[in-house]
């Protein structure tokens, strides 16, 4: 008996650390999914990003997956306890689904963090 409460936490353990946890930032979400019509040029989403830490954290850089997409953060630092925000808008063109995204690279310990937007055309 002792071996399988052995074996049970051993796979909770590694389970709990193989997950990817950030404990300097506080993301509102990491993926957006809109559903949009096609008289609209362009989709946006917004990203609130909240430094958790008593330091300053500095945005070192965002990097946009297409030439079709823009990003773009409130601030190019987030004060300690405070949040910015970062904007994604992407054209939407004649294509029936969008997916991108972009990687912003901030000086905390896990410097890349990935933020998406989906959507699907739908009909009016």
């Amino acid at each position: 008996m002792k071996v399988i409460y052995s074996i049970c936490l051993l796979i909770f353990t590694v389970h709990l650390f193989s997950q990817e946890i950030d404990t300097e930032i506080k993301v509102s979400q990491r993926t957006i999914n809109i559903n949009y019509t096609a008289d609209i040029d362009s989709i946006k989403g917004e990203f609130i990003i909240t430094n958790l830490t008593d330091k300053v954290i500095k945005v070192l850089g965002i990097d946009k997956e297409c030439t079709c997409s823009n990003a773009k953060v409130s601030s190019n630092e987030i004060q300690p306890k405070k949040s910015i925000t970062m904007t994604m808008s992407v054209m939407t063109k004649d294509d029936k689904l969008i997916d991108t995204y972009s990687i912003l690279v901030l000086s905390t310990n896990q410097r890349f963090y990935r933020f998406r937007i989906k959507g699907s055309l739908i009909n009016k």
